[in-house]
C-alpha cells in the first residue's frame, strides 16, 4: 500500500478559514442537538458519532488544499486515512461486521448519493471500494435490518449529510 502524507486536523483547513477539527466539532454540536430533540437511538448515535469523526479525514492529504479545484476525492481518502492510522481494526473491533460496513459505506457517499458506485482513480482504493460494495449487498446488511432500524439509519444520515 502506497502511504500517504497527513497534515494536523488542528491546522489545515477543511473549509475557507476553518481548520478540520474545528469543522468536526461544530458537526457533532449540531448533530448532539438534532438528535436530542429526535431522541435518537443511543447505538445510531455512536455509530454516527464515528461517521462524523472521520469523514473529512481524507482532506487531511497533503496533496488536497482548500484553495484547489481539482482536489483528490477526498471521501475516498478518508478511508485510505482509516486505514494508514490502523482505525479499522478498532473500528471493527467495536462494532459488528454490519456496522463496521455502514460507517466506512457513509463515509465514502457523504458527498454522494448512496446509489452511486462510480470508481475511483486510484486502483488500490477501487478494488476495495468493490469489495465493500460487494460485501454490503452479499451480506444483505441493509436487508437484515428492521425497518426502524433502516428509517433511524437514512434519518441520523440525512441530518448528517
Amino acid at each position: 500500500m502506497k502511504f500517504l502524507e497527513w497534515e494536523d486536523p488542528n491546522i489545515k483547513e477543511s473549509h475557507p478559514g476553518k481548520p478540520l477539527a474545528k469543522h468536526l466539532e461544530e458537526i457533532n454540536k449540531l448533530y448532539n442537538r438534532i438528535s436530542d430533540f429526535y431522541n435518537m437511538d443511543p447505538y445510531i448515535n455512536k455509530i454516527m458519532r464515528e461517521i462524523i469523526k472521520y469523514h473529512d479525514n481524507g482532506k487531511l492529504n497533503k496533496m488536497w488544499n482548500i484553495k484547489n479545484e481539482n482536489n483528490p476525492p477526498h471521501a475516498e481518502y478518508s478511508i485510505k486515512y482509516l486505514k494508514e492510522h490502523n482505525l479499522f481494526e478498532r473500528l471493527k473491533n467495536k462494532y459488528n461486521n454490519k456496522y463496521f460496513i455502514l460507517i466506512l459505506y457513509f463515509i465514502l457517499k457523504h458527498h454522494l448519493p448512496l446509489y452511486d458506485r462510480s470508481g475511483s482513480k486510484d486502483k488500490e482504493l477501487q478494488h476495495f471500494l468493490q469489495k465493500l460494495c460487494n460485501e454490503l449487498i452479499r451480506d444483505c446488511v441493509i436487508k437484515d435490518m428492521t425497518f426502524e432500524e433502516r428509517i433511524n439509519f437514512v434519518d441520523a444520515f440525512g441530518i448528517f449529510k
